[in-house]
């Protein structure tokens, strides 16, 4: 598996994260174990001084008559309780109603613990036979007197163990006699820390390799349907375009990559055919003036020609050579209008002197067939900002057009309108007419269809180079045709100021 390859990847960040959880929450767990265990040990370490207190309280009641040495009296029953079982065996304890309570101080199993009493007056210790010199002075150091009033908890360290010691004052008849040091060993907690730490250290490495294998089997099976996919990619050529990828998987991802693949291939075997129809094109509209110019040439060479003869033989090679040249600029016009926009000129131009302009031309032009061009301004917006050239030739080829499919003693009108927002042109003969199933082909390019009775001029990029500029300008046209009675273009651009239009918004608008 490659460092650099998506499973690589997906079985590591599986893997990191899975492990980044599995020590938070080992670590929680052993945190809470670790609080929960201290807890314990303190609720203990205060019932055993509670009890002890009791007992002591219980021995003085039961062992000693009122009257007698208070203090005298407290010392010997402390020296019991720290000492009970010496007094057991010596048999000086004869205490029937005290069996009970004797039983619950066995109970308490302070075999273990040190236990140390400190007289608040005398300053002199007492305390369970355990405790040697160097721990004796260690409760004398750790014993706080200024706190001597409040319960303490604090951890200790006694030859190298560690205990856990409360310090709890002792009062009788309300008033401090003795603090009570109680230490009991951590021990057991420890141990069961270190087992549940050991537990966690040596699991979290195996759950770990258990995840990567687990991951990487998965992370094959997710990128399975993406190694199928290169592998059908790898068999598309130019040559061959009907390739189409089919799944079986349901992934929602999985299905989006390859719907989105096979509209790829559909968009490129349509720019394939389109690019091969328009080589065909192209090579059909310049083979004729190319044979034609051949055919004129081969004739005046073969033999002497009168000056008459060679100057008709160069006015058909001229006209020939003039429709090659009108054709390359056109495609050429094409090529700029689609891919470089942004060198078409934007400024503000006057819309009445415009159109008066394209009319006056065209009626020259419409002369032959009689048509009459009208032209009803009806807006008071008299500026517009674009290409004007380029605009010109927008209107010239639809008029054109219109001049092209109108019958003798037709009519053209042309209305020059707006609103808030758009200039609106509309261009309307009483023509022949565009049947529905061709006015979504009209803007095809060299798309013609001439009826018999008309003359066929033109290559077929007059609209669709009419439709380019349109969109370049960041506008659209609009046909409506009845056959025998007329056609509709309705040519809609923006009304955008000086200001707010810029090169950029008009390369992004093509």
């Amino acid at each position: 598996m490659r460092i650099q390859s998506i499973k690589f990847k997906i079985t590591i960040l599986y893997t990191i994260a899975l492990g980044t959880l599995l020590v938070a929450y080992s670590s929680y767990l052993y945190l809470t174990l670790s609080k929960g265990l201290g807890e314990d040990l303190d609720i203990e370490l205060k019932g055993k001084t509670r009890q002890i207190k009791y007992f002591i309280e219980e021995f003085n009641r039961q062992t000693f008559q009122a009257g007698e040495n208070v203090d005298k009296n407290l010392d010997d029953v402390i020296d019991m309780t720290i000492n009970l079982n010496k007094y057991r065996s010596k048999g000086e304890i004869f205490l029937e109603t005290g069996n009970d309570w004797l039983k619950s101080f066995d109970y308490l199993d302070l075999s273990e613990d040190f236990i140390y009493f400190l007289n608040v007056d005398s300053q002199v210790p007492a305390f369970t036979k355990n405790v040697n010199g160097e721990i004796k002075i260690l409760f004398l150091n750790t014993v706080d007197k200024k706190n001597a009033a409040q319960t303490l908890l604090k951890n200790i360290r006694i030859n190298n163990e560690y205990f856990r010691m409360i310090q709890e004052p002792f009062y009788f008849n309300g008033k401090m006699k003795f603090i009570i040091l109680i230490a009991t060993s951590q021990k057991t907690l420890l141990t069961v820390l270190k087992e549940r730490r050991d537990v966690l250290f040596f699991s979290i490495p195996i759950v770990l390799v258990l995840a990567i294998l687990i991951s990487k089997y998965f992370s094959d099976r997710l990128v399975k349907p993406i190694v199928e996919v290169a592998s059908v990619a790898e068999q598309v050529t130019h040559k061959d375009l009907s390739q189409r990828i089919k799944t079986r998987y349901n992934d929602e991802e999985i299905k989006i990559m390859v719907g989105a693949f096979n509209k790829m291939i559909d968009r490129l075997q349509k720019a394939f055919g389109h690019i091969a129809e328009f080589n065909s094109h192209v090579a059909h509209e310049l083979k004729t003036p190319i044979a034609i110019i051949n055919g004129e040439c081969e004739v005046a060479l073969r033999k002497e020609q009168s000056n008459s003869e060679y100057k008709e033989t160069l006015q058909a090679v001229f006209e020939e050579s003039q429709k090659m040249l009108k054709i390359t600029e056109d495609l050429l016009l094409l090529a700029k209008a689609d891919y470089v926009p942004e060198n078409f000129v934007f400024q503000e131009f006057d819309l009445k002197e415009f159109f008066d302009e394209i009319c006056e031309k065209e009626r020259k032009i419409s002369l032959e067939k009689e048509i009459d061009i009208k032209l009803k301004f009806l807006t008071k917006t008299k500026v517009l900002k674009g290409d004007a050239l380029h605009l010109r030739r927008l209107f010239l080829n639809i008029i054109n057009n219109s001049i092209k499919f109108t019958r003798k003693g037709g009519v053209i009108d042309i209305s020059v309108k707006a609103d808030h927002n758009n200039l609106i042109v509309e261009i309307a003969d009483t023509g022949i007419g565009i049947s529905a199933g061709d006015i979504d082909k009209i803007f095809d390019q060299f798309y013609q269809k001439v009826p018999t009775d008309l003359p066929a001029r033109g290559i077929g990029l007059g609209l669709s180079i009419a439709q380019a500029l349109a969109k370049v300008h960041n506008g659209k046209i609009k046909v409506q045709s009845i056959v025998d009675r007329g056609t509709t273009f309705t040519v809609t651009l923006p009304i955008i100021s000086s200001s707010t239009r810029t090169q950029e918004a008009i390369y992004a608008a093509s």
